[in-house]
C-alpha cells in the first residue's frame, strides 16, 4: 500500500489544490530571491504568505519595494510597529530601540503611524546598506505563515 501523506505527489497535488482554492481567500505565494533572510527563509523557497493576519512583534512580512519597484516584492523580519522606539546610530542607521531604549536619548525615534520597520534576519547578504527599512503599511502584501516547497522544507511559520 502507498503511504499517500509520505507520497511526494500527493503532498504536491494537495498543495495545488489547497492554492487554488485559497488565492481567491487573500493568500499569496512568493517566492523567496536572495540570501538576507537566512536561515529562516532560503533562496528559491516559495512562501504563502495571508494578506489580512495580524503583524505581530518579529512577523516575517512580504511587501512591495518602497523605493518604488511597483513589481518587486520582498520579505523581511518586522522589527518594530507603528510607534515603537528607533535609535538612529552615529552612522546614521535606524535600529530598533528595545532595551537600548533611554528616557531623553537625543537620538530617539518612533516607526511614523502607519508604517513598519523591517530588517533582514542575514543582514550581510542584503542587496542595500541599510540595516533596515520604513516601510509603509499599505505595501504590505501578507504576512508569511508558512513555507510551500520544497516540500522537504514544508513548515508553518508562527
Amino acid at each position: 500500500p502507498m503511504r499517500t501523506l509520505k507520497n511526494p505527489l500527493f503532498l504536491i497535488f494537495v498543495a495545488l489544490l489547497l492554492a487554488l482554492f485559497l488565492l481567491p481567500l487573500k493568500v499569496s505565494l512568493f517566492r523567496v530571491e536572495g540570501r538576507s533572510m537566512e536561515p529562516t527563509l532560503r533562496k528559491g523557497e516559495v512562501v504563502v504568505a495571508l494578506r489580512d493576519a495580524p503583524i505581530g512583534p518579529s512577523s516575517l512580512v512580504v511587501f512591495f519595494d518602497p523605493r518604488g519597484g511597483e513589481e518587486r516584492k520582498l520579505v523581511k523580519r518586522v522589527a518594530a510597529r507603528d510607534g515603537d522606539p528607533l535609535l538612529r546610530t552615529p552612522e546614521g542607521s535606524l535600529l530598533p530601540a528595545g532595551s537600548l531604549y533611554e528616557q531623553g536619548t537625543p537620538d530617539l525615534l518612533r516607526v511614523p503611524q502607519g508604517c513598519l520597520f523591517v530588517e533582514g534576519d542575514n543582514p550581510g547578504f542584503s542587496d542595500d546598506s541599510r540595516r533596515g527599512w520604513l516601510v509603509p503599511r499599505p505595501l504590505v502584501v501578507g504576512t508569511v505563515k508558512a513555507v510551500l516547497f520544497p516540500l522537504s522544507r514544508f513548515r508553518l511559520i508562527p
